[in-house]
């Protein structure tokens, strides 16, 4: 797309296929707010903070490794039949960059919901792995979080640990409180330099028997994450 050119909403879902409706709409939503992008008359166009080719290098970059990212969760929710998420730290609080819900498992929180620091997800679990003690303490007290204290979080922790021989880092598998009968299976990972969790979404009932294949999937996709 060069200055002044346009790209429709159909040529960015081909480009960045598979990716829905919705999660596009989003993003091209937030672009037009942060003036990246420009709505035109037929389409989408670069916005006045685009000023050079390295920014709009950047741009594209950015959308390669969304397109990446989406790929390797679809990859990995096709594998094990589940549904599948990846969140970030973000300065102060967690946002879900993307997520699919597989048919048939349970609904998975979608890129744009709230969510909060909760000490019995899997998934905050292992973005807090890659902090600091001071710097978790911290977002335990923010207004983002639903952590009663550090005492439960240390608990939640210790419970939810799995070590396994092929990860650096531990694993962790939780028993939701809020939801019983759902469980979270997660790894730490790394999204643009910050703590990130990729993380399976599935009935409890279902792990049994199936800890290992969805340990080692975890482990195999979090390596393609960009």
């Amino acid at each position: 797309m060069s200055k002044g050119g346009e790209i429709t909403f159909s040529e960015c879902r081909r480009l960045l296929d598979p990716i829905p409706d919705s999660t596009l709409s989003r993003l091209l939503q937030r672009l037009v707010h942060h003036r990246l992008l420009a709505s035109g008359q037929k389409g989408y166009q670069l916005g006045p903070r685009i000023e050079t080719w390295r920014q709009l290098l950047g741009c594209e970059s950015s959308f390669d490794e969304m397109a990446s990212l989406r790929h390797c969760i679809h990859s990995l929710a096709a594998e094990v039949r589940e549904s599948t998420g990846f969140i970030a730290l973000i300065d102060d609080h967690i946002e879900v960059i993307d997520s699919v819900s597989w048919r048939d498992s349970i609904r998975i929180v979608a890129p744009g919901e709230p969510f909060m620091f909760q000490a019995d997800h899997a998934g905050v679990l292992a973005i807090f792995e890659r902090l600091p003690a001071p710097r978790t303490e911290t977002l335990i007290r923010s207004q983002f979080s639903e952590i009663p204290d550090p005492a439960e979080y240390h608990r939640c922790r210790e419970q939810f640990r799995v070590e396994h021989p092929s990860s650096d880092l531990p694993l962790f598998l939780d028993r939701s409180r809020s939801r019983p009968g759902v469980s979270r299976y997660a790894i730490p990972a790394l999204w643009r330099g910050q703590p990130a969790a990729l993380f399976l979404c599935l009935p409890t009932a279902r792990i049994q028997g199936r800890e290992e294949l969805l340990a080692s999937a975890l482990i195999r996709h979090v390596r393609a994450v960009p």
